[in-house]
């Protein structure tokens, strides 16, 4: 039962402007405080020794200097600044009196129960990330291993501790259990993924799968140097159909041409669906259909040349076939309004749907691969592998100035530059390389 008597509040020299209802307020929570504490001063002293009644003292006749002085505002009605402030005021008075309760510097129940204090719910799968670089991607679609290889991002994603290993048992209850958040397949496919990963993703040594690292996972899929930037697949992605994950294979490769992007986070450099095709061994069907699954988008170029009447400009179009049309600049960009040009279409850009991620170990994984490519896979009777690297010469810039410094280096092949303004279509300027030869 509350107890009514009202007791004197002093008020400290701090807070002497405070109102009678707020000391009114003041005196109440004093109340309620030394309620509470007695019950459990008494509730302690019964489970000690049951047979001794406990006596509280009466609340009312509680010395009023003991009472603790409000801050001089509570904080506008938000619930952590005001613990905030009355913890700060509490570290101030026990400064002043060393003899205060060493315990009187915590918040009261009051804040610690609030629902602001309450720590933030645990994230679930569908906001977690798993790292994969673009070019192990593309090697896996190359060498049709993306079932196999969703299987090892998704272990490396479980072996959170890096011991290198999982026990066929754990691997067995995350990728296969019916109540599993990280369930892809059944036991008997499972078991086949295992077979056909075996050598290039991981090593079965009885009831122990061996993850491979990223170096040596490269180099089984002929991938000896790492280019561009890693890049964030969500796991959620990886626990969908085979299709859906083959699609964000492909659309990382274009997330991660980190080496062919200005600052402001676009793509630089065109790149022909014939040379995707050399790269990831997809069909241009395919390609299409992957960029709409994964919402890769893309951003059309074309090229302006000499005008109509000049003598190159028939060399020009027996050159791009069906790319090339005729332009006619009625604006006068270009020159004199009313000019025809002979213009063609580039290939396309395209932004992937994955941010990029820091390159941490990449610069050591490429040494390591150097190492494997020069000396071959060491131990376990493995013989060298022989690759070939090679050398695509740079043809589109970004200012006149670099492509100028390109040209002068005796280039054989022909140079596009171009004005970064607008969006949409981007125009691209050509500087022919069949001058210098």
């Amino acid at each position: 039962m509350l107890l009514t008597k009202k007791v004197a509040c002093p008020v400290s020299e701090k807070g002497s402007g405070l109102s009678a209802a707020l000391q009114e307020a003041q005196h109440r929570l004093y109340l309620l405080r030394q309620q509470r504490q007695a019950a459990g001063n008494a509730l302690e002293r019964s489970s000690i020794a049951p047979s001794s009644p406990s006596q509280p003292a009466s609340l009312s006749a509680t010395p009023a200097g003991s009472l603790e002085p409000l801050p001089p505002h509570l904080g506008w009605g938000s619930v952590p600044l005001t613990a905030a402030l009355r913890t700060a005021s509490q570290h101030q008075q026990n400064r002043e009196t060393p003899a205060a309760d060493p315990l009187s510097w915590l918040p009261s129940s009051d804040s610690l129960i609030s629902p602001a204090a309450e720590p933030p719910c645990p994230p679930t799968h569908k906001k977690v990330h798993v790292k994969l670089h673009a070019d192990v991607a593309t090697g896996m679609l190359r060498q049709s291993l993306a079932a196999p290889g969703r299987i090892w991002l998704l272990l490396r994603h479980l072996d959170a501790s890096g011991q290198g290993w999982l026990s066929i048992e754990d691997v067995r209850a995350h990728l296969c259990g019916k109540d599993s958040a990280l369930r892809v397949c059944g036991w008997r496919q499972l078991r086949n993924l295992m077979r056909q990963g075996e050598g290039v993703f991981w090593q079965r040594k009885q009831d122990r799968l061996w993850l491979r690292s990223v170096a040596r996972a490269a180099a089984a899929l002929d991938v000896w140097r790492l280019t561009g930037a890693p890049v964030a697949i969500p796991l959620a992605v990886l626990t969908q159909s085979i299709g859906v994950v083959r699609a964000h294979l492909y659309a990382s490769f274009h997330s991660g041409r980190a080496v062919e992007r200005q600052a402001k986070g676009k793509s630089l450099k065109p790149i022909a669906r014939q040379s995707i095709q050399a790269i990831c061994r997809i069909s241009r069907r395919t390609q299409r259909n992957y960029e709409k699954t994964a919402k890769v988008r893309k951003q059309q170029n074309f090229a302006v040349g000499p005008q109509l009447h000049h003598p190159q400009s028939q060399e020009l179009a027996w050159s791009y076939g069906q790319a090339a049309f005729q332009l006619t600049d009625h604006a006068g960009k270009h020159g004199l309004p009313g000019r025809k040009y002979l213009a063609w279409q580039l290939p396309n850009n395209y932004f992937g749907p994955h941010d990029q991620q820091p390159r941490g170990r990449q610069k050591r994984i490429n040494h390591q691969l150097s190492v494997l490519f020069t000396q071959g896979m060491t131990g376990n009777g493995k013989a060298m592998i022989e690759g070939n690297r090679h050398y695509h010469p740079k043809r589109f810039f970004g200012s006149g100035h670099t492509a100028a410094k390109a040209y002068n280096r005796a280039a054989k092949h022909d140079i596009y530059w171009h004005t970064p303004k607008g969006k949409g279509p981007r125009l691209w300027h050509l500087i022919s390389g069949t001058v210098n030869n």
